[in-house]
């Protein structure tokens, strides 16, 4: 019984230094950057109780440099969002402008002095990290994981929340594969590059009241100099 208890207690021991260590090699591998840039694509597939489903694509690109300046961008191409069975929800797209892009975003940082801009109307904001993970909304805000970790020392209280309840969970054509928890009980699947230990790609399923939500990231990283 108490070897049974002493194995574990080991066993969430080992966990909690293999998350601590995923969590420490993220912050190295990022932190050590003097210039970074990627760009991406977010596909997300919300699935009703009934079968219906709809599907959202969003677009981002990532600037960062030594100097800590830092530029986060995305667009929203489609409005399948906010369609129900077929045809635009009309109390959710009322007053929108369809020439324009349903949303268009970005982050900037410079001198430590931030902004956002929404559709041309910039302005100051306070807290860089809460608001752009904010704006992107539930299932888009990981596309913002790559800015909070260049920005890990802000952006995250506590290391271990970079990659919570972490595991590895094997490797496959050059790329770490890990497993990461959240405290909903929902899991997502994150491949970094092993060369460079870049976040490369990002999938999950998770459940939201009656919908099920599928959100898939490919990152192209253009730049990363050490």
């Amino acid at each position: 019984m108490i070897q049974n208890i002493l194995i574990i207690i080991l066993s969430f021991y080992s966990l909690g230094l293999q998350a601590s260590e995923l969590a420490d090699g993220i912050i190295s591998s990022y932190g050590n950057l003097s210039k970074y840039e990627d760009e991406g694509i977010l596909v997300s597939r919300v699935t009703k109780s009934n079968g219906e489903s709809s599907r959202k694509e969003l677009m981002f690109t990532t600037k960062f440099n030594e100097g800590g300046d830092l530029r986060f961008y995305w667009r929203e191409l489609t409005h399948e969002y906010f369609k129900e069975n077929g045809e635009l929800d009309k109390e959710l797209t009322e007053g929108m402008n369809f020439t324009l892009p349903l949303s268009e975003y970005y982050f900037e940082r410079s001198r430590n002095v931030s902004h956002s801009n929404y559709r041309g109307k910039r302005k100051v904001i306070q807290d860089f990290c809460r608001s752009y993970a904010g704006a992107t909304g539930i299932s888009h805000g990981v596309a913002a994981l790559v800015p909070r970790y260049l920005l890990a020392d802000e952006c995250y209280g506590y290391p271990h929340l970079i990659l919570p309840n972490a595991k590895p969970i094997g490797v496959s054509h050059g790329k770490e594969l890990v497993e990461i928890t959240y405290h909903d009980g929902s899991s997502a699947e994150l491949h970094f590059n092993k060369g460079n230990g870049m976040l490369e790609k990002y999938k999950s399923t998770r459940k939201l009241d009656l919908r099920e939500i599928e959100t898939t990231i490919n990152y192209v990283v253009k730049a990363a100099e050490f």
